[in-house]
């Protein structure tokens, strides 16, 4: 399928919620936006005014259907909530602090870590497993559009998971990424990926700047 250079996938993550500020793992369970979550969502919808989004893509997540819903009222797009798109599950730790599960579950912790992409939470998902979930929403062709961009807000799991499908990136290399919800990802037609950050973005009148590749995980 021939796409227009002109059209992009952008990839945004949900704003900051209560349970992100209690470093507590959220994963297919939900947490309200906070007070900053709320203008951080505001700010994306204020920056997605100049990027031409056609459609918009949501989490069916509480927490990402109202970042969604902020954005889609500036720009008056609809949003289609894919199931898809929800975060990795963490199964039984969801809720729990995680400076708690990596002391009171040290051994799950450490498996993990040797094997990130492969290890399931318990009771719940694993990156392969969100591989095969996103599939058959990364193959319809509506997701790349000739009149405008999509743009998709989800997770900071779920969103590593999509950029790996969406690009040539590496396991490794997504992984090695973070998405603080300021940072919004570009992905072109040639499978090349980008990122700018709302905190460092000129006003809506100047040239938006995309630094090539994954924001580091610090």
């Amino acid at each position: 399928m021939s796409v227009p250079r002109t059209t992009f996938v952008y990839i945004a993550r949900h704003g900051q919620t209560v349970w992100n500020t209690e470093q507590r793992i959220q994963g297919s369970a939900n947490s309200p936006l906070t007070d900053e979550g709320t203008a951080q969502a505001t700010a994306l919808a204020r920056f997605a005014r100049g990027l031409q989004i056609e459609q918009i893509l949501s989490s069916p997540l509480g927490r990402a259907r109202h970042t969604a819903r902020i954005v889609a009222q500036a720009i008056e797009r609809p949003i289609e909530i894919c199931p898809e798109l929800a975060e990795i599950c963490a199964g039984e730790c969801e809720g729990m602090r995680l400076p708690d599960v990596k002391t009171h579950l040290a051994d799950f912790w450490q498996s993990r870590k040797q094997d990130k992409w492969h290890h399931r939470w318990p009771e719940g998902e694993s990156y392969t497993d969100a591989v095969h979930r996103l599939g058959p929403l990364i193959g319809r062709e509506t997701i790349w559009r000739t009149d405008g961009s999509t743009l998709i807000v989800g997770h900071q799991s779920l969103n590593r998971v999509l950029v790996y499908l969406l690009t040539d990136c590496t396991e490794q290399q997504v992984l090695q990424s973070a998405q603080p919800a300021p940072v919004i990802m570009r992905i072109s037609s040639n499978r090349r990926v980008g990122h700018t950050n709302l905190q460092t973005v000129p006003a809506l009148d100047q040239p938006i700047r995309w630094s090539a590749g994954l924001f580091p995980n610090d």
